[in-house]
């Protein structure tokens, strides 16, 4: 659970709805909260985190019930549009507040890795100096601080992909220095 950041809470069918902006997804049945559930959920009203409520007033008064004093002066009513996720995603669009850092870092290093491995699911595999030129580009979309070359060898050397030799094919030499990548696909990968 955050300290820190956006949380939303929604209350619907006696089951509590919990998502906040690391991506963290979790529900709770009234019924079965745990003393560890609550130890949690006081935690989010302690730290310095906005909570975002469907129903403020209603919420308000099942927290005192269940959970007894906490500060709710950080806690903001929300509207009622899909699933706890979807009214943070929602809030966090609107009102221009970026993701937390740990998702705004993986949301580019995913977004690359996925780029490369389309590119290698079109074409089967690619020569070394394209691909690092594909990557240079996502590089520089995203504004990151490192060679498509240093970024490349980090894959390599978390065995995403491999080198393969390109030999004879038929009558066309192909020149030895010249490597492809492939991608090996693997749990690694997700």
């Amino acid at each position: 659970m955050v300290v820190t950041g956006y949380v939303v809470l929604k209350l619907h069918k006696y089951t509590l709805y919990y998502a906040d902006w690391t991506n963290t997804r979790r529900k709770y049945r009234i019924d079965r909260l745990t003393l560890h559930n609550i130890r949690d959920l006081r935690r989010v009203f302690n730290g310095k985190t906005i909570v975002l409520m469907v129903n403020k007033e209603q919420m308000l008064s099942f927290i005192h019930d269940i959970l007894g004093s906490v500060n709710t002066s950080k806690c903001s009513e929300v509207e009622d549009i899909g699933s706890a996720s979807q009214i943070l995603n929602f809030y966090l669009q609107t009102t221009r507040k970026k993701k937390s850092y740990y998702n705004y870092q993986r949301e580019h290093w995913l977004t690359i890795l996925s780029v490369i491995n389309i590119h290698l699911l079109i074409h089967g595999s690619l020569p070394e100096d394209k691909l690092l030129k594909i990557i240079h580009r996502e590089l520089v979309k995203y504004k990151r601080d490192i060679t498509a070359s240093a970024l490349l060898d980090k894959f390599m050397s978390m065995n995403l992909y491999q080198r393969i030799d390109i030999g004879n094919v038929g009558n066309i030499m192909l020149v030895s220095h010249k490597h492809s990548m492939v991608s090996l696909p693997e749990s690694k990968t997700d």
